[in-house]
């Protein structure tokens, strides 16, 4: 059998694009790091193949995983990261960028990208949403290939990331209505399989519990991140008389929230005050114009980007964790009771 770029990376104890890096004489690599993978070299008689030859004609292929499901992307009204911004940084630095979507079609082009991460012509990835991606992540563990999390933080620690604090910015929604005097909230959240909306749904339940809210007047309602969705949800909400303010997970959901509550007569905020996420442009157009978290973009896709190539370039990096803030925008949509 075949000695194959694994097998040396293995033995050498780093990565498969470390080894590629040693190969090619690219990269910033400590000499220790360099003798180390050429005594693997040596004592395996590897032999690099026509696969690995060609990858020191190229830079850094990344691969960019992103959500294909409808209920989360959604033009102009941001639910977590702009996907087109990261490829662009990418295309920018000079690297190749390989995308494909999860949840719907391209099958084939995400088997083709694991077939690729298998042979070390991937050398790092971006996983867009964590969810539905444990086979990516331990497909990527398997062979030693650095990914990075953004749009949502899943709950293993020893995880890469790069995202927003969600958390802390539904946490910040529940403080002010309550400051404002609610007691009564309802809830417009995503889908519950979506780490962005996990992560607000961590927030929430944090505030409750350090807030002393009671559970029992916090209403959820799961939604698509869709205005069919914050229609629906808006409108199941009202069915409880007690509520007076309501929380959703984005911008599109709270204004699509606030066209049902107009069209059952329901006025914002005279009877319930409304606040969203994201803070979108349109938030300052509407009437009244919606209080809203803002999350703080600047430059995100060049950290996502950049934290990655440091950890395909430096093995000794375990772990990236970048959180960038969010603040509360206060606007007309929340009444003081």
């Amino acid at each position: 059998m075949s000695i194959t770029l694994k097998d040396v990376a293995e033995f050498a104890g780093v990565s498969m694009s470390t080894v590629s890096r040693v190969i090619n004489q690219k990269g910033n690599i400590s000499e220790k790091t360099v003798q180390r993978v050429e005594q693997a070299i040596a004592q395996l008689m590897y032999k690099p193949s026509p696969t690995t030859e060609l990858l020191r004609k190229r830079a850094y292929r990344i691969a960019v995983f992103a959500p294909g499901n409808p209920d989360l992307t959604v033009d102009g009204y941001h639910v977590g990261i702009d996907v087109s911004a990261v490829v662009s940084e990418i295309e920018r630095l000079g690297y190749t960028p390989i995308v494909t979507t999860l949840h719907y079609p391209n099958q084939s082009v995400q088997n083709n990208i694991y077939t690729k991460i298998k042979s070390g012509e991937i050398d790092g990835v971006v996983i867009c949403d964590s969810c539905d991606n444990d086979e990516t992540k331990k497909l990527c563990r398997a062979y030693n290939v650095p990914f990075i999390n953004t749009n949502g933080i899943g709950a293993d620690d020893r995880e890469s990331y790069v995202d927003f604090d969600n958390i802390d910015g539904a946490y910040q929604v529940m403080a002010y209505l309550t400051e404002m005097g609610h007691t009564h909230i309802g809830i417009i959240s995503g889908p519950t399989y979506h780490e962005v909306t996990k992560n607000r749904l961590q927030g929430v339940y944090k505030a409750i519990d350090e807030l002393h809210l009671s559970k029992d007047n916090v209403k959820i309602v799961f939604s698509p991140y869709t205005i069919e969705g914050g229609e629906a949800a808006a409108k199941q909400l009202l069915k409880d008389k007690k509520i007076t303010a309501i929380f959703a997970f984005s911008d599109r959901l709270a204004i699509s929230a606030m066209t049902a509550l107009r069209a059952n007569h329901v006025s914002v905020p005279d009877d319930i005050s409304l606040v969203g996420f994201d803070d979108v442009e349109i938030c300052r157009c509407v009437e009244p114009q919606l209080t809203s978290v803002k999350r703080y973009t600047e430059n995100i896709s060049s950290v996502i980007i950049r934290s990655l190539i440091d950890l395909i370039d430096n093995h000794n990096i375990k772990k990236v964790q970048i959180l960038y803030g969010t603040t509360l925008v206060k606007r007309d949509s929340v009444k003081a009771l």
